[in-house]
């Protein structure tokens, strides 16, 4: 799976962990939360987009995933402290 999107508010833990194949991935307008380990060890992830409707991001989200460069949307409550605790570096992120 090299790109993946959905359309629901909540991504489930776990709902994505370990999948090493997947590149990219859509979270559209409307999703809340990003529960905790979604992306754990997919190695390959090399972007995601976050957006300003997504209010909470679980512990370890992004744990493992070091390639991966996320952008987060203007407005949103998501902070660097959160990103931090979902297991991004500092490098790894921006916000718009």
């Amino acid at each position: 799976m090299a790109s993946a999107e959905i359309q629901a508010k909540i991504i489930n833990k776990k709902a994505f962990y370990h999948c090493y194949s997947l590149k990219n991935f859509v979270i559209p307008e409307g999703v809340t939360t990003i529960g905790d380990n979604v992306f754990e060890r997919c190695g390959s992830l090399e972007s995601i987009n976050i957006p300003a409707s997504v209010t909470e991001l679980g512990k370890d989200s992004f744990r493992s995933c070091t390639k991966v460069k996320v952008t987060v949307a203007s407005g949103t409550s998501i902070t660097a402290s959160d990103l931090s605790k979902a297991g991004l570096s500092s490098s790894q992120y921006t916000f718009e």
